[in-house]
Parts: C-alpha cells; sequence; structure tokens
C-alpha cells in the first residue's frame, strides 16, 4: 500500500544520493552530477509539502527528479491529486532521462505528469486551462527574467495561502523577485528556515495588481547585489 511505496521511495533516495549515481532512460549507470537538491533539502521540501496538506505540486525544473520524488512522497502521505514537472531538457545528453527513470523505479508515476516544453510556454497554457497548484517550486533558469516569469505565473496559479518554493535564494536574482513578490504581489514569508537555500513565499490577498489603479499600483523594491 502507501506505506509501503512511501518506505521504498525514500530508500531508493537514499541510495541515490549516498552513491551519486543513477540510471539512466535506458537503464545504464551514470554519475550524478551538482545538479539535485541536496538530501537534506529533499526532506525539507517533503517535510513543507506534508506540514501543508499540499494535494497538488508543481516544479519547474526537474534534473535527476529528486525534488520531484520528494513532493511526489509527500503527495502520497496526504492523499493527494498528483504532481507535475514543466523541463524540456529532459532527454538531453546532459540528463538522459534520469529523472524519468528514477520516478518508475520509485513506483511514484501513478501521480506523476512530465511536460517537456520551456515554462515560459507551458506556464501560460496551464493558467488558461484553468489549472491551480497548491506549492509550486521554482528551480529552474536562474536567470532573473525566466525566474520572475516563473515566478509570476506561479503567484497566478496558486490560491490565497499557496506556496511558492524558489531554490537558491543566495542568487540575487532569485532574492530581487522575491522582493518584488513582497512589495508589489503582497506575498509573506512562510516561516520556514529548515533549508537555507530555499525562499519560501505565501500567496496574500493584499496585492498591488488592481489594473484599474495602475497610476498607483507599485511599490519600489530593493534590488539584491
Amino acid at each position: 500500500g502507501c506505506r509501503r511505496i512511501v518506505t521504498g521511495a525514500l530508500a531508493h533516495i537514499d541510495r541515490f544520493y549516498a552513491t551519486r549515481r543513477t540510471e539512466n532512460i535506458r537503464g545504464e549507470t551514470i554519475p550524478v552530477t551538482a545538479s539535485p537538491i541536496s538530501g537534506d533539502e529533499g526532506r525539507a521540501l517533503l517535510q513543507l509539502a506534508i506540514e501543508n496538506g499540499v494535494r497538488r505540486s508543481l516544479e519547474i525544473g526537474f534534473s535527476f527528479g529528486m525534488s520531484t520524488s520528494h513532493l511526489l512522497v509527500a503527495n502520497h502521505v496526504v492523499g493527494g491529486e498528483g504532481h507535475t514537472a514543466i523541463d524540456p531538457f529532459q532527454l538531453s545528453d546532459y540528463y538522459q532521462g534520469a529523472g524519468l527513470k528514477n520516478i518508475y523505479n520509485q513506483n511514484l508515476g501513478s501521480r506523476f505528469g512530465w511536460i517537456a516544453g520551456l515554462s515560459n510556454v507551458v506556464l501560460p497554457s496551464l493558467l488558461e486551462r484553468g489549472q491551480r497548484f497548491d506549492l509550486v517550486f521554482i528551480d529552474g533558469s536562474h536567470l532573473f527574467s525566466d525566474t520572475f516569469i516563473d515566478a509570476y505565473y506561479a503567484y497566478q496559479l496558486t490560491p490565497v495561502g499557496g506556496l511558492i518554493v524558489f531554490d537558491d535564494k543566495y542568487l540575487a536574482a532569485v532574492r530581487t523577485v522575491m522582493n518584488i513578490l513582497r512589495t508589489n504581489f503582497g506575498c509573506v514569508d512562510y516561516p520556514y528556515h529548515r533549508a537555507k537555500d530555499f525562499g519560501v513565499m505565501v500567496k496574500t490577498d493584499k496585492s498591488r495588481l488592481d489594473w484599474t489603479k495602475f497610476d498607483t499600483e507599485f511599490a519600489p523594491f530593493s534590488v539584491a547585489t
């Protein structure tokens, strides 16, 4: 049942981090690069999703599937509706489908959806189809422009009280986007400190996004350096 799947998946995840090796889509063993989130960050993400009863989650960036794995485990624990990952590079020579292989080796595939597209194209289409997610994890391109676009649509795709989670908040681009969400989108910081490189924000109903007041609906924000 659920407990067996969760226990097996966590054991598979632990082996991944212990050996730093994984299988590609063809079943061949390949080395793991520095790309995945750390094991501690994965457990922090898992705990965050469980504590907040996250039933539907979305992720930008798939990589070797470790953040995906943790969010899928959380989905099993809370009896959720599934997790979706957006990444156009999963079958590239760099990742070789390793993320997909990990998900299915962990028996987590029944709750998983992968969209092989660029987030700036996929996210608007999800919004147009009326999709909503309790948690969005942003760990794709870390350029300022891409991170802002991801965050803009993450805000649209989450309900009030939903979580927007940034990886690599030590980057100035990521911290600047978080500042914009605080000052103009009304998001607040989640009191969450288990993973120092995560920035966790909560959507509120206090945004400054009323287009009928476009001349005043702006608050200056600080640019991180």
